[in-house]
């Protein structure tokens, strides 16, 4: 393991949803949440919404199509890719510079797919982290 790939295990960990976060909410009933940690020296340099673009849309080709199947397969109903008000789909629906909250309307839920979330969540936060490293 070279030291750079040192320095990156671990950077991306699973913490508790803090209060504040869960706030930001607009659903009435939450099923499932879940929220991990990435830290990156430059985090203030970019508002909420430029980290959301850079973590999904600069992601690659493979996992923002894997990304998008994945969304489809559960029922997720997601809009454009490239198109203002959107987030590889996934609509904005509160946006200032610390909190983007992104939304899609979903017409199936199975609650067996945390196991595999966690891992996609983690992958996709660990390749942002390396581009960005």
């Amino acid at each position: 393991m070279t030291e750079t790939q040192a320095q990156l295990e671990g950077a991306v960990r699973r913490v508790a949803l803090p209060a504040e976060a869960r706030a930001q909410s607009t659903l009435a009933h939450v099923d499932y949440e879940d929220a991990h940690v990435v830290d990156l020296p430059q985090a203030q340099q970019r508002s909420a919404e430029e980290w959301a673009r850079a973590v999904l849309e600069e992601s690659s080709e493979t996992v923002r199509a894997s990304l998008r199947s994945g969304w489809r397969a559960l029922g997720m109903r997601v809009g454009p890719l490239h198109t203002e008000g959107y987030v590889l789909g996934w609509t904005i629906r509160r946006n200032t510079p610390d909190v983007v909250l992104l939304g899609g309307t979903q017409t199936l839920w199975t609650a067996a797919i945390e196991g595999p979330h966690i891992k996609v969540v983690r992958h996709v936060l660990e390749e942002a982290r390396r581009r960005w490293a």
